[in-house]
């Protein structure tokens, strides 16, 4: 049964893996919106893509994903009538690039109320707090005075818990196309972000408050990962994949101790939306996932990128700040951020990230004070930030 369209901008990984799949199960036609020619050319001559659903078992099914097309973002005119015709539009860019889809949103939004359409619904599939604020506050300056946004757009928040790894060069010279992702197919969305009715799919789970489910995917998956990545590095440096190191005896219940103390923190902020139960489970399926090998998922892959995982608003930091904000402890938290701070690794190729070799040259130079106020961001003049700050100087 035709639903109508989906407008997904940003046909990466979570795009093409996640966001489009579960519409296409729905019966929406998806249009994706991106900025790789190469990649948009691709999509409007197959018009289809297949999507690997690798299973812990080593087992694989492939779905292909049909009645696709793609628009590149260089065709402002196209990519505005799109936003205009669509049943419901989803980001996927990234937070950091979102600058450049607000201004094709509000035309889009004119367009649309030009044309007398109702409602359109934008959700934000980038793993972020609160995007719909952001958006708000950076369409309004684009629309005319009095335009009426909170009646004719609906601004969603999501969180997205899909694991995508990298696709290796053999895979994408068999089928530039094609993607390899994980079972997990949840969407879960904000229940009062909506301003048309709730889309009509299998795999999406409309919740609230949205703050509860964006906070345990970053402070429970992205914490895992990352404790995971530093703390396997400091115990075994040979290791190099994500499954190896939550079998190994030595890393494992390390990295369950970071996010039990964790999920202590989700439990004292959130007592009417999880329970201790709730979460223990939760952090044994991540576990389950975690241990997918046939994922292919590196260490560096989920421990690269320093200067933004430690910062305070981030996967590590950010639940000692709610821990503490309870008078929890974060001891292991704590471990894992040290362990951070010796986080050299390289990929197969022996490629390293730069800017993170870089970071901890300073480290070394000036030492965890410059951490904790250049990258982390904590501010001595914040009592709970003061009190983390003494927590990690100790």
């Amino acid at each position: 049964m035709h639903q109508g369209i989906l407008l997904q901008i940003g046909a990466g990984k979570i795009g093409r893996s996640f966001i489009g799949p579960l519409f296409a199960r729905a019966g929406y036609r998806i249009v994706f919106v991106d900025n790789n020619e190469r990649l948009v050319a691709r999509l409007n001559h197959a018009k289809a893509y297949n999507v690997i659903t690798q299973f812990g078992d080593g087992t694989r099914t492939t779905h292909e994903v049909g009645n696709v097309s793609g628009i590149h973002t260089a065709d402002r005119e196209a990519v505005v009538e799109a936003i205009s015709e669509a049943s419901i539009v989803c980001t996927a860019v990234g937070a950091n690039h979102l600058h450049h889809v607000w201004p094709l949103l509000a035309a889009g939004l004119l367009a649309r109320v030009h044309r007398g359409a109702g409602p359109l619904d934008i959700l934000f599939a980038e793993n972020a707090r609160r995007i719909s604020r952001q958006a708000a506050a950076a369409l309004t300056p684009l629309l005319p005075a009095g335009f009426p946004l909170n009646d004719c757009c609906g601004l969603v928040d999501t969180s997205i818990g899909k694991m995508v790894p990298h696709m290796t060069d053999a895979d994408l010279r068999r089928d530039p196309l094609q993607l390899i992702a994980e079972p997990y197919n949840t969407l879960i969305v904000d229940r009062c972000g909506f301003r048309a009715p709730i889309p009509r799919c299998r795999d999406l789970l409309a919740v609230d408050p949205i703050d509860a489910y964006v906070d345990r995917k970053l402070y429970l998956h992205n914490l895992g990962h990352a404790a995971t990545a530093y703390l396997a590095h400091r115990v075994d440096p040979s290791l190099s994949y994500v499954w190896e190191a939550v079998a190994d005896a030595r890393i494992g219940p390390l990295v369950r101790d970071a996010m039990a103390e964790s999920a202590e923190a989700l439990l004292a902020t959130y007592p009417n939306v999880f329970t201790a139960s709730d979460l223990r489970s939760h952090i044994e399926e991540l576990f389950e996932r975690f241990a997918n090998r046939a994922l292919g998922d590196t260490l560096q892959r989920v421990g690269c990128d320093l200067a933004r995982k430690l910062h305070r608003d981030e996967r590590v930091v950010g639940p000692m700040l709610l821990a503490a904000r309870h008078g929890r402890q974060i001891d292991r938290l704590v471990d894992v951020f040290y362990a951070a701070l010796s986080f050299r690794i390289c990929d197969a190729a022996a490629c390293c990230w730069q800017e993170d070799i870089d970071l901890l040259e300073h480290y070394e130079r000036y030492g965890v004070e410059w951490i904790l106020t250049n990258i982390t961001q904590l501010q001595i003049d914040d009592p709970l930030h003061e009190c983390v700050r003494k927590s990690i100087m100790r």
